[in-house]
């Protein structure tokens, strides 16, 4: 698990599903990606929804919360459940 996920501010997405989209070759876990979709689909952000689904130790974030609500962002951090704890996440934006 020392790998590294990355969400853009601007995803690349493949001409396939969302699902492949955010399993992006991982094994799919149906309570791991239900979870997750619900923590992040109201981003709108395909891309943070793969870097969280991933099973990485290290979450490169690269400005992809700048849409985000405040009320959305807390329950990405926040929720009991979230993906994220015991990760290492550096999250880059703009000033």
């Amino acid at each position: 698990m020392h790998s590294i996920s990355y969400a853009a501010q601007s995803p690349r997405l493949h001409h396939q599903s969302i699902k492949h989209n955010i399993l992006f070759g991982q094994p799919f876990d149906e309570e791991r990606y239900n979870d997750v979709v619900k923590l992040c689909a109201a981003a709108g952000c395909v891309a943070l929804v793969c870097a969280v689904y991933a099973r990485t130790k290290y979450v490169l974030l690269d400005d992809p919360l700048s849409a985000v609500v405040s009320v959305t962002t807390c329950l990405f951090i926040c929720h009991p459940r979230a993906y994220i704890w015991n990760r290492t996440v550096v999250l880059a934006g703009s000033v």
